[in-house]
């Protein structure tokens, strides 16, 4: 083994046992010293819910990867593969974002931590994503990753586990509901309580503003890597094939795909005018009757009404990009419809149109060609 990967060899083993004690540490803390809305769980309950956060299990990740990365390095003298180092690093930063932007602004989340626990906290929401990231920055640069093969697999494999963690919590809610426990316990985060009014409006954007920050980050980090490629790779005998500045790679989408599109557009507008007739009918029908049915029929028109606008402003110049050969934008279009399909069940066409041009998107073929600026 070379110095320098016995150096990197002996750097991520430490940052995995590192990371391992503090894992622990954590663990115990929950346990055994739990924050006070925890403090009455019994002890299977309180792993249950510390394992059902998304940060914790990203720091697992990210301790996993250091582990395995220590291993390829003394054995084998391997780098990690890319594009599991693209995943473990934008699972980890959202983990830092969504923590400290979102979940750490509330005042009665803050309110439950003491010395030790903010010790726990900064380390696995803030340090060790931070080092995650260093080490991204470190080590990346070795090949040239084309935006455009990242859209066809690996964008969505990175994104599977997402959808998982999704699904398997509001599994988990809706079996813990059952038993008469509090949302705060069942749900880790606020925005997948769907037993609150607006939990229509809240999760949709949730899912928006985390999958926008989930392939923004996946791009910004792929545009990291090429950037220390190219700059590494300066004035010297480069081996694979980089785009002239003059020229840019497009895609040729074949039909289904644009049927896929056209359709989807449709879609969403269908379902924003049923919504807008729903509101008006459920406004009229709520006069004389109780406030309390009134009120939730409100709120699952307008949210839904609210998520089809806000997904049309992002479809529309999703559509107009597709027709400049933008596979992102295709791509982009897919996660929308996904979205959309799963949250306009009860409008019957909803879900019928939504897979169908979801079908028809992922389904359909594209070629690749060069053309100039």
């Amino acid at each position: 083994m070379s110095k320098i990967n016995n150096k990197y060899f002996k750097i991520t083993l430490s940052i995995a046992i590192i990371a391992s004690t503090f894992l622990i540490y954590d663990f115990f803390l929950a346990v055994f010293d739990p924050m006070p809305k925890f403090s009455h769980l019994h002890y299977g309950l309180r792993i249950l819910t510390y394992y059902s956060f998304f940060t914790i299990q990203t720091n697992y990740f990210v301790t996993i990867f250091f582990y395995i990365v220590a291993i390829k390095m003394h054995k084998k003298n391997q780098y990690p593969q890319f594009p599991l180092l693209l995943a473990i690093t934008t699972y980890i930063t959202i983990t830092m974002i969504v923590f400290w932007g979102g979940i750490a602004s509330k005042g009665n989340e803050l309110n439950q931590y003491d010395v030790w626990h903010w010790i726990g906290t900064v380390v696995l929401h803030l340090i060790i994503p931070i080092t995650m990231i260093t080490f991204f920055c470190l080590t990346s640069g070795e090949t040239y990753y084309f935006w455009e093969d990242h859209a066809k697999k690996n964008l969505w494999l990175i994104l599977i586990y997402m959808f998982f963690f999704l699904i398997t919590t509001l599994i988990k809610g809706i079996i813990l509901h059952h038993f008469q426990y509090d949302s705060d316990i069942i749900f880790p985060y606020f925005f997948l309580d769907i037993y609150s009014k607006i939990w229509f409006f809240l999760l949709t954007l949730a899912l928006l503003a985390i999958l926008t920050i989930t392939i923004g980050m996946q791009y910004f980090y792929i545009w990291i890597n090429n950037k220390v490629y190219l700059k590494n790779h300066k004035n010297k005998n480069v081996h694979e094939w980089i785009p002239p500045n003059n020229i840019r790679l497009i895609s040729k989408f074949d039909r289904k795909i644009k049927v896929g599109i056209r359709l989807s557009l449709s879609c969403n507008i269908i379902i924003f005018i049923i919504n807008l007739v729903l509101i008006l009918f459920w406004a009229l029908l709520a006069i004389g009757e109780d406030i309390a049915t009134g009120e939730s029929m409100w709120y699952g028109a307008v949210s839904l009404a609210a998520i089809s606008f806000i997904i049309l402003i992002i479809l529309i110049p999703a559509v107009i990009y597709t027709k400049k050969g933008s596979l992102q934008a295709k791509n982009l279009i897919a996660i929308l419809m996904i979205i959309l399909t799963i949250f306009s069940w009860f409008t019957v066409i909803g879900p019928i149109l939504g897979i169908i041009s979801i079908v028809k998107i992922l389904k359909g073929t594209e070629t690749s060609e060069l053309v100039p600026h």
